[in-house]
């Protein structure tokens, strides 16, 4: 009687199988359809395509990050915060991921959180420049030129050539009353 079943189990594996990989190569497919038409300008259409590949296989990291920046750059920050949160919860690791995160935090003005997921990215990458002058931005916004000059400072070390660095030092050192180097921090 055993024997019996162990070929109905194989086959039905196999079955299983079979439709998992065709699920799993929709969800491909739809994520690189996905590629393709953000690299063709078309985000409306490149979020349709991951949101279809999600509802397939919603635990894709890439997948979510590549909606946020897609939101991100329409300017949907509730959107892109959502997508690069999911994008973190199956890839925590991920130093990009929280600076993206940043910026969406920071584009809906929430600029204390915006700055624990700079500080997060620092911590996962600390030669990454971005999160640096996340930092110091959302610092100069909320009247905090101190804390805007040592994060400033830091990226100049690891980007010495950085222009955005060199203007949030001088806007920094300008909001402390420290005219002179202001000027001589963006005069060359």
């Amino acid at each position: 009687m055993k024997n019996l079943n162990l070929p109905l189990f194989i086959a039905a594996a196999l079955i299983l199988s079979t439709s998992l990989i065709s699920c799993s190569d929709k969800a491909i497919r739809y994520y690189n359809e996905g590629i393709t038409a953000a690299s063709d300008g078309n985000l409306k259409k490149a979020i349709g395509l991951w949101n279809k590949s999600l509802e397939i296989r919603g635990s894709d990291p890439d997948t979510h990050f590549n909606l946020g920046v897609a939101y991100l750059e329409m300017n949907q920050y509730n959107n892109a915060e959502e997508s690069f949160r999911n994008s973190i919860k199956y890839r925590k690791n991920d130093p990009v991921a929280h600076y993206k995160l940043g910026l969406s935090l920071q584009g809906q003005n929430e600029l204390s959180a915006a700055k624990r997921s700079y500080k997060m990215a620092i911590k996962l990458k600390q030669n990454y420049v971005p999160p640096y002058l996340g930092v110091a931005e959302c610092a100069l916004r909320q009247r905090n030129p101190e804390t805007a000059e040592k994060y400033s400072s830091l990226a100049l070390k690891l980007s010495p050539a950085s222009i955005r660095a060199n203007t949030l030092l001088a806007e920094s050192l300008f909001q402390q009353g420290n005219y002179s180097d202001a000027y001589m921090q963006i005069a060359p």
